[in-house]
């Protein structure tokens, strides 16, 4: 009696294993998929800021400082604006890559949904049956 028992626990454990599976794989990509959305908002966000604190240093050293001493800082200004350009290019290529992964995950969460449907149709067509 007390192995049946067992059989019947490890039944009840592993249709619950299941079930979290089952979960996990439903609901942690959309999670995912917005937390990616969020951080290519921020992503791009940063990028033009960093666009527009280029474009502020440039003006700022070529019409404050008046065109003189503007030559003569125009190679300290190059390498400022240069590493700029360089984070803003990277957080745009990353920006890219997570859309990307965005868009694969959207893909696997309809194939998701379209077999979700179809064991729910499974499902009543046995209880239908039965």
């Amino acid at each position: 009696m007390q192995h049946g028992s067992r059989t019947k626990n490890y039944n009840v454990s592993t249709s619950i294993h299941t079930f979290n599976c089952y979960l996990l794989s439903v609901y942690a990509p959309s999670y995912l998929k917005t937390f990616s959305k969020i951080l290519i908002a921020v992503l791009q966000t940063v990028a033009f800021f960093l666009t527009h604190l280029m474009m502020v240093l440039y003006h700022h050293y070529k019409f404050i400082l008046g065109q003189k001493r503007f030559q003569e800082n125009e190679t300290n200004l190059n390498e400022n604006t240069g590493y700029l350009w360089l984070a803003r290019s990277s957080l745009m290529k990353m920006s890219k890559k997570l859309r990307k992964f965005v868009m694969n995950l959207e893909k696997t969460l309809k194939k998701q949904e379209l077999l979700a449907d179809q064991v729910n149709l499974l499902n009543k067509q046995e209880l239908c049956d039965s």
